[in-house]
């Protein structure tokens, strides 16, 4: 199976700066108590883009214009729903190349008052990632081709390489995508047909 370094990655590895933070491996009980979620709900993953990054990887984009658009709309929509954990997780190269806008300040912002919706920390291992999500949400990602081969659902928005694989739940307008993050919490781990095809 395809390796999640392309979810979590794109940096350069063996630069010492990624050498300083020492990634944090969690148990599931203590994952869920260093949010203050409830176990029983599940974990919905939204892996931002780098908001420069590959607006037009993949031709003409179909429902948001560009990268900050999806993310502040997709934001918004989930403040509504509360029947699943959100955890929005920041492109990786945002903390390296330090820009001078990112989400993580508005997301920290909205955590005061959506208790649902968490920052993702940026010392949180891949590994605990992938354990913990039930639903992974990106515009065009990789993220949306290599969790379905883990048998993880994922949501689509634009078009990707992996489209027409069909393995992610792929949004066809703005009303659809809403719908289906307002579902999120009902989608459940997809066919071995669909994972294989992932």
């Amino acid at each position: 199976k395809m390796s999640l370094k392309g979810t979590f990655g794109h940096l350069p590895y063996n630069n010492p700066k990624n050498k300083t933070v020492k990634m944090k491996l969690l148990d599931k009980k203590i994952f869920y108590k260093i949010f203050g979620w409830d176990e029983k709900k599940k974990i919905a993953t939204i892996f931002l883009h780098h908001l420069i990054d590959g607006n037009y990887r993949n031709g003409k984009r179909k429902i948001f214009k560009d990268n900050y658009t999806w993310a502040h709309e997709t934001i918004e929509a989930i403040k509504k729903n509360n029947k699943i954990n959100w955890i929005v997780k920041q492109h990786p190269s945002e903390y390296y190349y330090q820009s001078k806008f990112n989400f993580s300040p508005h997301v920290k912002e909205i955590e005061k008052k959506y208790p649902h919706i968490r920052l993702c920390p940026k010392d949180l291992d891949d590994a605990t990632i992938k354990k913990f999500t039930d639903i992974a949400i990106t515009s065009h990602g990789t993220s949306g081709v290599e969790f379905p081969a883990y048998g993880i659902p994922a949501i689509c928005v634009e078009d990707s390489f992996f489209t027409d694989v069909k393995c992610a739940s792929q949004a066809k307008d703005l009303k659809h995508y809403k719908q289906l993050l307002g579902k999120a919490h009902k989608m459940t781990k997809i066919s071995k047909q669909k994972i294989e095809k992932a």
